[in-house]
């Protein structure tokens, strides 16, 4: 789990660069919604993580 988060938030920082250098704000916009996608998979993942260490101890 730890790499598939480690994944997620090198997607949404690599995606945030690139939406700073698009060439437009409809990719700019398309671009940067991806990227919140993915922080948000990944915090969510880090949530489950969380609420599992917890229920074992």
């Amino acid at each position: 789990m730890d790499a598939r988060i480690r994944q997620l938030r090198d997607r949404a920082r690599h995606l945030a660069d690139a939406a700073r250098n698009a060439d437009s704000m409809v990719d700019y916009n398309r671009l940067m919604s991806e990227s919140a996608k993915a922080e948000d998979e990944a915090d969510e993942l880090e949530a489950q993580r969380y609420d599992r260490e917890a229920a074992h101890g």
